[in-house]
């Protein structure tokens, strides 16, 4: 297969081929009569790869063809669990690969993500690769393991916190950094991206945490054609984990007014998160709403008297007390009072300097009921 790399023509041929076969397998990965084949076409291929001499785009098509191999293996080998065995599906997946399997996922993981580094490739090659890896990221979690099926307790693979902040900020150089021409149609591949991070979240169930994504989710305050997906991700997020959830929308208030020094910027997402909150958070509870707008609130000052207590805090961080107060009435008495005792009792508030500390007290009269 490698001669291809002399022959452009044959080479986009090629290319045309595994394009329209990704997106086959991607469509339905019931294809047990053809996996023997197609494995070993595929294993081949890979080993010729740098041969081909294909551009980074096809490169990237080529891994992604790659991992639905992989998905088909693995939904094989699931046939075969006691009481749905497949004898299609055991002759399709021979000892051999079996045992291979672990080494093969390991370096196509290693692949893609070291191509996270590349922040100048097109779209479109962005994207296979975005799409590759959570997939990859999805078929290798611990959960996998459980599954009862010996071959699979050797690919599971542990996320670590790096990769999902190595992530993160590559999506955001496509989705918000990156000027593209009308031609490349961006959008409807930026919007397939960003359903593709928030599956990542909804799907995984052994990453160690769901903080990364305030960077994404800060976009949130602006008008952008990715609202519907932003959304879908603060839901997603919610569900997977509430508590972290809320320093999520923390942490994006203030990269908002000390990243960005934008003081409308965060009125404006607070305004839109709370219509987001109440809508879709808590269809049915309006309690949860509640409870929600308390612990957002909660985040947001305790990591303010962490700020406040530095010897050189940054000024706008004293900003935010009054950008906080219009989330106040949303939030019951009973928390109101528990705002106060976190803020009063806190470790920190010795340490405040005098402006600081008369910056908190003003502030804790907004928390009390009125009449007090």
């Amino acid at each position: 297969m490698y001669f291809q790399g002399k022959c452009r023509e044959l080479t986009e041929q090629y290319c045309d081929c595994i394009t329209r076969l990704t997106a086959f397998l991607e469509l339905d990965l019931d294809i047990k009569g053809h996996l023997s084949s197609l494995r070993n076409i595929v294993f081949n291929d890979c080993r010729l790869l740098e041969k081909m001499q294909l551009t980074s785009e096809q490169t990237s098509i080529f891994y992604r063809l790659y991992k639905c191999l992989f998905q088909i293996i693995v939904k094989a080998l699931h046939a075969e669990l006691p009481g749905n065995r497949s004898l299609d599906a055991i002759d399709a997946t021979p000892r051999k690969t079996r045992q291979h399997l672990n080494k093969r996922v390991l370096e196509l993981l290693r692949v893609l993500i070291k191509q996270l580094q590349k922040y100048d490739e097109s779209l479109d090659t962005s994207v296979h690769t975005f799409f590759s890896l959570c997939d990859m990221l999805l078929l290798t979690q611990e959960a996998t393991a459980d599954l009862g099926i010996v071959e699979l307790e050797f690919i599971t693979y542990t996320v670590e916190p790096t990769l999902l902040h190595r992530m993160v900020k590559f999506l955001l150089n496509y989705l918000f950094s990156k000027k593209y021409d009308w031609h490349e149609a961006p959008v409807l591949k930026q919007k397939q991206m960003l359903t593709k991070y928030a599956q990542l979240y909804d799907l995984h169930k052994s990453l160690p945490r769901i903080t990364d994504a305030h960077y994404i989710v800060v976009n949130f305050a602006i008008d952008t054609v990715f609202d519907k997906q932003l959304k879908d991700l603060m839901k997603i997020l919610h569900r997977a984990d509430p508590a972290q959830f809320c320093e999520v929308i923390a942490q994006a208030a203030f990269q908002l007014l000390q990243g960005y020094k934008s003081e409308a910027s965060v009125k404006s997402f607070f305004k839109k998160f709370q219509s987001f909150a109440l809508a879709r958070l808590t269809t049915d509870n309006k309690e949860e709403y509640y409870t929600v707008m308390a612990k957002v609130v909660e985040k947001i000052l305790n990591n303010l008297m962490h700020i406040l207590s530095d010897p050189e805090p940054t000024v706008e961080a004293k900003r935010m007390f009054k950008l906080v107060e219009p989330l106040l009435p949303d939030v019951p008495i009973e928390e109101r009072l528990a705002l106060e005792h976190l803020i009063m009792r806190h470790p920190e508030y010795d340490r405040l300097s005098d402006a600081n500390r008369r910056a908190v007290d003003r502030f804790v009269k907004h928390l009390k009921p009125q009449g007090e």
